[in-house]
């Protein structure tokens, strides 16, 4: 990933983890987490879905790259696993698992070496429109 814009633009840069889920499940799991302030100095009201505008339906997936290879995890896939999905990215074997409660994916024991982010299906198609895309076994 390269910085687009600023100071640091054409710079590679460092992806950092990030998890999409339930305030809830994130609080149980991490419990000295401290918020951010809604007050940023921007004129922007976070109260409002910036993506309410976007066309439907507005499909979650979840986007993995290990070893200079990508593949994308639609979450409508996901759900069709009965438990952890076990599968192979750039020669990382991985378990992805997604959640029925919280809606998000997520990758167990992520190696810092694998990048994995959620994102709009339709989104990552666009800007990754060579890539595998994991479909779940027929039962």
């Amino acid at each position: 990933s390269e910085a687009v814009t600023g100071a640091l633009a054409g710079k590679r840069l460092a992806v950092l983890p990030a998890e999409n889920t339930a305030w809830g499940t994130w609080r149980a799991a991490h419990p000295g987490t401290r918020v951010l302030s809604f007050f940023t100095g921007y004129a922007r009201d976070y109260a409002e879905d910036p993506y309410a505008a976007y066309p439907l339906p507005r499909n979650a997936a979840l986007l993995v790259a290990a070893e200079g290879q990508i593949k994308i995890y639609p979450f409508s896939e996901l759900k069709k696993a009965p438990s952890a999905v076990t599968d192979r990215v750039g020669g990382q074997e991985l378990d992805i698992r997604y959640d029925r409660r919280t809606n998000t994916a997520r990758i167990d024991n992520q190696p810092a070496s694998v990048t994995a982010f959620v994102a709009f299906l339709d989104d990552l198609k666009a800007f990754y429109p060579q890539v595998g895309i994991y479909r779940a076994p027929h039962r």
